[in-house]
Parts: C-alpha cells; structure tokens; sequence
C-alpha cells in the first residue's frame, strides 16, 4: 500500500513539475514564434486550457495546452541536439 502511495505522489509532482516548466518556456516562446502576434492564454483573460486561439480585448491569446506543448517541442530539440552532440 505505502508503493502505491508513494508512486501516486511522485507521479503527480513529476507531471507538476514537468508541466510547469514547459508551460513556463512556452510563456516566453510563444510571442517570439508569432513574431508578437500571440500571447501566451492566462486564467485572468478567460484562456485557460486547450488548442484554441481567442481574440480578447483585441489580441490573440493561444491556449494553456498549446503553449506547454510549445515549451515541450523546444525542451525535446534541446535534450535531442545535447544527446546528438
């Protein structure tokens, strides 16, 4: 039983912590892959998750899931050029 505790907790503050970073170089990577076109989709302007892309307040703001995804593609070309070279 404490395995299953202990590998639920591990589980959750892995995805937490993976999630988190990703989601965070998204924040930062997305309006420089949109040129400043997009800003990354935050919980105060109604964006909070999926694929979508909304136009609020006259700006583009791109979904929670597409900026983790963002940050997770760059993450994946970081860790694959280090292990290349």
């Amino acid at each position: 039983m404490d395995d299953i505790i202990g590998f639920i907790f591990i589980s959750i503050f892995m995805k937490l912590i993976f999630w988190g970073i990703c989601y965070a170089t998204g924040c930062l990577l997305t309006p420089l892959i949109s040129l400043g076109k997009w800003q990354a989709g935050d919980s105060e302007k109604g964006n909070r998750s999926g694929f979508t892309l909304k136009k609020i307040d006259g700006e583009l703001y791109l979904g929670s899931c597409s900026v983790a995804l963002i940050g997770m593609l760059f993450w994946a070309v970081v860790i694959t050029a280090l292990l290349i070279t």
